[in-house]
């Protein structure tokens, strides 16, 4: 649970817009000085990484390297990297040209003094570890006292600045305003190439709805994010293009392993044999995402394709359930005759979790379990998380295309160690941590197909399934193809649609 910088447990609705649409009889070259208008909805509880300003760091800012679709470290801010032979020192040699939005240049002292502020505040789970950032002729050496795989992925959520200020960034727009309205301006110095955007302007809204009507009004021209219910709608508009991508977030329903029912590891797998995942993605989340296996992301570089999640059998889990003496028991007047009874907490700020929440009550009832369902709101939901008071809990959780990020949730607290697992669970330890030691792509292979067993054989949870994203556009503009793949990331290249690709809207 947690954002694209630490823990997070919020749902990201950003909403972006462009401020052409209903121009089209304008001559192109008058089109060029764009200005895109975002309108971000009001996240339900304000959380470091969720709204505005997450939007805003992603538009100005730069990491030294970028994770990439399938989870590997690309080029960014660094053009290269290497190891030392026991993997403890890595290397980082940085793009030649770079400066920031102030004018400073990117150098090796401006990197080095950025990740030693990062370290200090304990910015990543192997940042944390670093004992020492140094300068070198072409760039710059980060030393861990032993290995750690995590370090280029921590690398990748950590935004370089030449200072203290947060305003000041090398991402291709820049800050020029942080008012109600908050305006950025394209960054002409911005190293991969001025944007053909000219300015942007990013305003909230009190929720999606609004953001969407605006949309349609042509007051904004892009909804970052679209509601899944929304998303047929959306797709049949004429007005707008829609482009669908798998995110990397995975929908859960969580055990609270303290509970001495869910101690039971054939309770847990009960549970999972009881649900139907297909009739959730189908049903609950209206065909916008897919069946999950685990927490890993399913298109990491190092994912085993041959390792599949548990699969719905309800007679096997009522047979399970049965050989593990959980008989069914004589109902109430409040109560069906049950084996037992569980209380799930359910975010009631999201329709999608409250129809899977009714979902998974139906197809557990089937086999004799009691699924009491408890709406709370976000502000409530956290510290009751955290402070054990829940038997399940439904939720989506952030995964970044990293193990990182399943080392945080799924690994047992330890002293020093940052992780958020809060449920008990200790099954994954041993392997989580060997992938963190490895040294070799072999290694993490072998181990990661290992961790992909331990959550099928001894479930923490039951995986339902990964999100698939919509973002729409207004058709005023042209868009580089990237199928399956966040056209966020491309922004600074988006265009005014030519007059033939209007005229064919």
């Amino acid at each position: 649970m947690m954002s694209s910088v630490r823990p997070a447990i919020v749902v990201l609705l950003l909403t972006g817009s462009m401020a052409w649409a209903g121009c089209s009889g304008k001559p192109d070259a008058i089109r060029q000085n764009l200005t895109l208008r975002i309108g971000v909805p009001v996240p339900p509880v304000p959380t470091r990484g969720a709204g505005i300003p997450n939007l805003v760091d992603a538009l100005t800012t730069e990491s030294l390297v970028l994770i990439s679709s399938d989870g590997r470290a690309d080029q960014r801010l660094a053009k290269n990297w290497s190891w030392n032979a026991d993997r403890t020192v890595l290397h980082l040699e940085l793009q030649p040209g770079v400066v920031f939005h102030d004018g400073t240049a990117l150098t090796p002292e401006v990197v080095a003094a950025s990740l030693r502020r990062d370290v200090a505040n304990q910015g990543g789970l192997a940042l944390a570890d670093v004992t020492k950032v140094q300068t070198s002729a072409t760039g710059v050496d980060v030393f861990l006292p032993s290995p750690d795989a995590f370090l280029l992925e921590d690398l990748g959520v950590t935004p370089i600045r030449p200072g203290q200020s947060a305003s000041v960034g090398a991402g291709p727009f820049k800050i020029v305003s942080d008012g109600p309205t908050v305006r950025l301006d394209a960054f002409d110095g911005y190293y991969k190439g001025k944007p053909s955007i000219a300015s942007i302007t990013i305003s909230s809204y009190p929720t999606q709805r609004n953001a969407w009507a605006a949309l349609l009004r042509a007051d904004i021209d892009m909804l970052q994010e679209v509601s899944p219910d929304a998303a047929d709608f959306v797709e049949a508009e004429s007005a707008v293009r829609a482009y669908s991508f798998p995110k990397s977030y995975y929908y859960l329903l969580g055990f609270n392993l303290h509970n001495p029912v869910l101690s039971n590891i054939e309770v847990r797998r009960a549970i999972n044999e009881a649900t139907d995942k297909k009739a959730i993605v189908a049903d609950g989340l209206h065909g916008r995402a897919r069946a999950a296996a685990g927490p890993v992301w399913p298109e990491f570089w190092a994912a085993s394709k041959t390792i599949a999640g548990t699969q719905f059998d309800a007679d096997a889990a009522q047979r399970r359930l049965e050989r593990a003496g959980y008989s069914m028991k004589p109902g109430d007047a409040d109560h069906a005759p049950s084996r037992f009874r569980l209380r799930c907490l359910v975010w009631a700020d999201d329709a999608r979790l409250v129809r899977t929440a009714l979902l998974l009550q139906k197809q557990l009832g089937q086999v004799g379990i009691d699924l009491q369902l408890e709406p709370i709101r976000l502000n409530q939901l956290v510290p009751r998380l955290s402070n054990g008071q829940f038997d399940m809990f439904l939720f989506e959780m952030a995964n970044a295309r990293t193990l990182s990020y399943v080392y945080l949730f799924w690994h047992s607290p330890r002293p020093a160690t940052p992780t958020y697992n809060f449920i008990g669970y200790t099954a994954a330890d041993t392997t989580l941590d060997a992938i963190r030691r490895a040294t070799s792509d072999d290694e993490i292979r072998s181990r990661t197909a290992e961790l992909q067993r331990i959550f099928v054989d001894d479930p923490p949870a039951v995986f339902l399934a990964w999100e698939t994203t919509t973002r729409a556009v207004s058709a005023e503009f042209q868009i580089p193809p990237e199928p399956g793949r966040d056209i966020l990331s491309s922004i600074w290249q988006w265009k005014p649609a030519d007059s033939r690709q209007l005229a064919e809207r």
